[in-house]
């Protein structure tokens, strides 16, 4: 899968790291600088980090629930995870990134990039629990996004086996 960095989806914490690469690799002799580029060593880590893995994968869905994700949910998940991109550390949000797999070929031409690809995930790190349950809650798009998405997909809803009823 490719980072993706662009397109404004570069968290502001990202911005201001600078790496530390102090150790080289034993089994090659080459520095981890050279090996794993944009790889960070922190010094100090906080405590009761959460990390959070959000995926999807569109290759093998349907044409009708293609149209019904794009139709009913694109633009919601597209500004909610923009909103995570840019709640930087005051909201709790330590880090974020977006990763695609380019070969998986797109569902989509919008901005911002990284999502339109038919594999992607999304990785973010977080003070702690709190933090992320906290803006979850506050988040209005995000709580009528997933009030949304769970009548649409849980038990009698319309899309409950991924088929309009």
């Amino acid at each position: 899968m490719a980072d993706h960095t662009s397109d404004g989806m570069v968290s502001s914490v990202e911005k201001a790291l600078k790496p530390i690469r102090p150790f080289e690799s034993p089994s090659t002799g080459i520095s981890s600088l050279e090996s794993r580029p944009g790889r960070v060593h922190l010094t100090q880590f906080p405590d009761n980090i959460c990390f959070v893995v959000e995926g999807q994968d569109h290759s093998a869905i349907t044409a009708e629930e293609r149209k019904y994700l794009f139709e009913s949910f694109d633009d919601s998940v597209t500004r909610w995870i923009k909103d995570l991109m840019e709640a930087g550390p005051e909201s709790g949000i330590l880090d974020g990134r977006i990763c695609y797999e380019p070969e998986s070929g797109v569902f989509r031409e919008k901005e911002p990039q990284a999502l339109n690809y038919n594999k992607k995930v999304q990785l973010f790190y977080f003070k702690d629990l709190q933090h992320m349950e906290k803006i979850g809650r506050q988040n209005k798009g995000h709580v009528d996004l997933r009030k949304r998405f769970l009548e649409a997909y849980g038990p009698d809803g319309q899309m409950m086996t991924g088929k309009s009823r």
